[in-house]
């Protein structure tokens, strides 16, 4: 890319650089997240689904999965933490610590 100035003359603002594509970046360490995040995390998720829900609930047009999901939002909770927390868990690999 460049920038024209006043007196037509150019200036380069991105380099080209011949050797970019040929040297390859070294990998930068992932940090590294402990139990307690990923239950926070996991916590975060789950108010966002009951957040979701509560907005969507007037378009749903089955009154049962309505009910559902309107008394049910503890027990969805209940079911879905530990799947949640375990996908979290592999998906960090070596990131996690517990």
């Amino acid at each position: 890319m460049a920038q024209a100035m006043a007196d037509n003359n150019w200036i380069l603002i991105i380099p080209l650089c011949s050797n970019a594509v040929s040297d390859p970046l070294p990998p930068v360490p992932r940090e590294r997240i402990i139990g307690a995040n990923v239950r926070l995390i996991v916590g975060l998720i789950l108010k966002r689904f009951r957040a979701v829900i509560h907005l969507s609930l007037g378009q749903i047009e089955s009154w049962p999965l309505r009910f559902f999901l309107q008394v049910g939002q503890p027990f969805i909770a209940w079911l879905v933490r530990r799947p949640l927390e375990k996908a979290l868990v592999r998906e960090l690999s070596d990131s996690y610590r517990p």
